[in-house]
């Protein structure tokens, strides 16, 4: 018997996977950096990295499109830039670019 996944119906461009791995991208990115650091200094030096990375884990598990704001991702991006790989922030750059187009993924 074959299972049919109920997001199979769902439609799907190029254009939105390569956003949705940009931001599989990102959140990788911010785990790797979350797991680094403990909570308190997260919660300090990388707010908006921190609050985007809980957003991005529920809305990539939950397979549901991606709002993030164009503030808050210049914030993260400025926060973590330092500290992340190269990939990770040109990931975050293509959101942020998404995000003040106003689109999501």
């Amino acid at each position: 018997m074959t299972r049919i996944s109920l997001f199979s119906a769902l439609a799907s461009s190029p254009e939105l996977d390569a956003r949705r791995e940009d931001y599989a991208t990102l959140a990788a990115g911010l785990a790797r950096l979350m797991r680094r650091c403990s909570l308190r200094h997260a919660r300090r030096e990388f707010r908006a990295a921190l609050h985007a990375h809980r957003v991005l884990q529920v809305r990539l598990r939950l397979r549901v499109p991606v709002r993030l704001s164009a503030a808050l991702l210049s914030d993260l991006s400025h926060e973590v830039a330092p500290y992340v790989e190269p990939a990770v922030r040109a990931a975050a750059l293509r959101c942020l670019q998404v995000a003040a187009r106003g689109h999501c993924a």
